[in-house]
């Protein structure tokens, strides 16, 4: 077998690129870090700005998104999802991105509209989509979250798609972790400590 120096679908280079990360808290932040070993400029966008993220060259805030997303060969979402983020990122969103650029969404999958980003992918708009979250869809059966049906438009059979269902929590350290941080939240609580780990009901994260 011969193999071709071209293939049908091309890599794409990281080093010197720009990654426009959505949501620059605990998990951007370590994505920020791991960027910069590949030489790429780290745009964050956060709620608050002042906060900064470790490994970003540069933070915004929401004001600045669509300025971002113009700037950056690669996006990531990782915002939590929430009253104020479901379905935040949409036709305006997607549009506002480079022509070609790459998006990654490794929170959760109704952040973004279905419909725009499959016709993005189509049209090549988009040049790449991964994910590990897919939609959930209200009433629907079989249900939904995240498997058997990820996404009713198929983009999860798109070629320019890489997808995983609900996987990257599936490593062999993740539930000693979670009990970890359980028994320091018990612990903090019983001795009347503040929560390192504790959730802002207002906020929703």
């Amino acid at each position: 077998t011969v193999l071709s120096s071209r293939t049908t679908v091309p890599s794409s280079s990281l080093n010197g690129r720009t990654l426009g990360i959505i949501g620059v808290g605990g998990i951007g932040s370590r994505v920020a870090k791991l960027a910069k070993a590949f030489n790429m400029t780290v745009l964050g966008v956060r709620r608050h700005p002042e906060r900064g993220a470790n490994g970003a060259d540069e933070v915004y805030g929401l004001d600045a998104l669509h300025a971002v997303l113009g700037k950056s060969d690669y996006v990531l979402i990782s915002t939590p999802i929430t009253k104020d983020t479901d379905g935040f990122f949409g036709s305006a969103e997607i549009a506002a991105m480079k022509p070609g650029a790459f998006l990654l969404n490794i929170a959760r999958g109704n952040l973004t509209h279905e419909a725009p980003l499959h016709d993005a992918l189509v049209s090549g708009k988009l040049s790449r989509y991964g994910s590990d979250v897919w939609w959930t869809y209200n009433n629907c059966f079989p249900p939904t979250y995240h498997f058997p049906v990820p996404s009713r438009t198929g983009i999860h059979k798109m070629e320019n798609v890489l997808g995983t269902g609900d996987q990257a929590a599936n490593a062999d350290d993740v539930i000693e972790l979670a009990m970890d941080r359980s028994i320091e939240s018990l612990s903090e609580l019983q001795a009347g400590k503040p929560l390192k780990w504790a959730i802002d009901l207002d906020l929703g994260y």
